[in-house]
């Protein structure tokens, strides 16, 4: 009795801690005798729901700060379950069920088992409970971080817009909260609109978007990406290239209507590049150049620098992969097929060494032959031969 009278003063908190330990096993052990136990006491009830209601609090001490309310409440519950616990022991009154409890409160000796069993058991005390805690705190937190976010992201597209003019032009009517594909739809139509002049030089995107509406395909495609990710958050966007010249039968660019730069067989024209940009996201592409969603078809040079000869205006020319020479004319560009090239350019090398003293004269012959648009052999044969003549006079052919 003087050793319980002494344990009696120790802190009553710690009786608390072995009840959670142990209310897995005090419920296991009710189980079990169940068939042999009396229906419980309003007491005994009482005492088992104040400990249940006092493990969620402490649980939830763990993980979260409790509330002023909530921490005098597990004070209040602690005292009602001590007094509950010297009531059974004065009176005897809270039948087997309560008795049964192993806890270690004032007066009583612990219970010994193996630390890895003691912790099985407050790890399975602690995760029932756990899903016994209402999960509004987490909702209510995660839908204030959601709004919180949404607020950061519309200060930022406003600024955005602040910061640059153009902006306003290429989102307009455009949701944010739209799936990316359509958001991304709208806004690579959005390009057509805002009165874009093809210079075929290089401006940063920047400079656009600040009102400079001129530059090229790489300029268009950067500011695609950029209004993409700065303004919409779409920040998986790539751009494919081509960095070879190369000649394409694409037609004028929507931007102002940009007429081809290159003329092709027959009537046919086309563009001769240097080199291509354009955005392709989730596998799609979206050439802002042209407006169109398919890599263009391309015929690209042999080689990356130009050849030379004195056939070609300004001596530059490029031999494709499809059998054609691309050079200069003016300001533009024309085609011609490599056979009739080669046939020229073999005359040239064959004639005799009196062809030198006329060389220049009968390489301007050849030069206007070909930048009148001849695609083929006709009038070839004949206007060589002429030019033979005239390079070595009373030869025959």
């Amino acid at each position: 009795m003087k050793e319980r009278q002494k344990n009696h003063n120790q802190d009553d908190s710690s009786a608390f801690e072995h009840v959670q330990m142990q209310s897995r096993t005090s419920s296991n052990q009710s189980q079990k005798h169940s068939q042999a136990s009396t229906t419980q006491t309003p007491h005994e009830q009482s005492f088992q729901q104040h400990q249940l209601e006092a493990q969620k609090l402490q649980v939830k001490g763990k993980h979260a700060t409790l509330t002023p309310g909530e921490q005098q409440q597990l004070t209040t519950l602690q005292t009602k379950m001590n007094d509950a616990l010297q009531t059974k022991e004065e009176n005897s009154s809270l039948g087997h069920n309560l008795a049964n409890i192993s806890i270690n409160r004032p007066g009583t000796l612990k219970e010994k088992q193996p630390i890895n069993k003691k912790e099985e058991l407050e790890q399975n005390s602690e995760d029932d409970v756990l899903q016994m805690i209402p999960d509004t705190q987490d909702k209510a937190s995660a839908s204030a971080s959601k709004e919180l976010s949404e607020q950061k992201q519309g200060a930022n597209r406003n600024k955005f817009k602040q910061d640059y003019p153009l902006v306003q032009e290429l989102v307009d009517k455009i949701d944010p909260a739209q799936p990316h594909e359509k958001i991304l739809e709208q806004l690579f139509n959005n390009f057509q609109k805002i009165n874009f002049i093809y210079t075929a030089q290089y401006k940063k995107p920047e400079t656009l978007l600040k009102g400079a509406k001129e530059g090229d395909c790489k300029t268009l495609t950067e500011t695609f990406q950029t209004v993409a990710k700065e303004y919409f958050g779409i920040t998986n966007i790539t751009i494919g290239e081509i960095k070879e010249p190369f000649v394409s039968e694409a037609g004028k660019t929507p931007h102002k209507g940009k007429e081809p730069n290159c003329d092709f067989d027959g009537s046919k024209k086309g563009w001769f590049f240097q080199n291509h940009y354009w955005a392709v996201w989730n596998n799609k592409v979206y050439d802002v150049l042209f407006l169109s969603h398919k890599a263009p078809e391309i015929d690209k040079a042999k080689q990356k620098d130009p050849l030379k000869s004195m056939l070609m205006p300004e001596g530059e020319y490029y031999e494709t992969e499809k059998g054609k020479v691309v050079y200069p004319v003016g300001v533009r560009y024309s085609t011609v097929q490599l056979s009739v090239f080669q046939k020229a350019q073999n005359f040239m090398k064959n004639l005799s060494g009196s062809l030198a003293r006329q060389g220049s004269e009968i390489a301007r012959s050849i030069k206007s032959f070909l930048t009148r648009g001849s695609r083929d052999d006709s009038g070839l044969d004949s206007l060589l031969g002429g030019l033979k003549k005239q390079a070595a006079p009373g030869e025959n052919e």
